[in-house]
């Protein structure tokens, strides 16, 4: 599929946006750099990922199959900038769903994340995004778990 995890979408972000919260271009960036040699069955096991770089939706990350919302988080080092990253978003015919929240993730943790999602999908042998989802919902719950603040 061409809406694979190289044809992610991103907001403007800060750069150019007043409300931006968090450097989305930027965590783009991260993301196409994490994965620029990965395998091509590791590029091709994640969906498009929307991008947010704050709780307003011009990087559509509701409808993403995998989504991320711009916001920040209190570390014991201080506040840092985090995603709220979700999944199963959906949008088309007869279709309205926006994706469900699985945990906070800091930036700089993202790319590393979806590279380890990226494998679990593969050595899960679904096909399909959702059917993954379904069926691997307890790990991926621990995944995400495992990177959330």
């Amino acid at each position: 599929s061409i809406f694979n995890i190289e044809n992610t979408v991103a907001c403007v972000g800060p750069t150019i946006c007043n409300f931006g919260l968090n450097n989305s271009h930027e965590l783009l960036d991260s993301i196409l750099e994490t994965f620029k040699d990965a395998p091509e069955d590791i590029k091709a096991a994640l969906p498009r990922v929307f991008i947010s770089g704050c709780h307003n939706s011009c990087g559509q990350h509701q409808k993403g199959l995998i989504g991320f919302t711009g916001k920040r988080g209190r570390t014991e080092n201080g506040v840092i900038p985090t995603y709220a990253m979700s999944f199963n978003g959906k949008v088309g015919p007869g279709v309205a769903r926006f994706g469900d929240v699985y945990g906070d993730i800091p930036a700089e943790k993202i790319a590393n994340l979806l590279l380890d999602l990226a494998n679990l999908k593969v050595n899960s042998k679904c096909i399909c995004f959702d059917e993954f989802i379904k069926e691997k919902e307890t790990e991926v719950k621990a995944l995400v778990a495992n990177y959330s603040l």
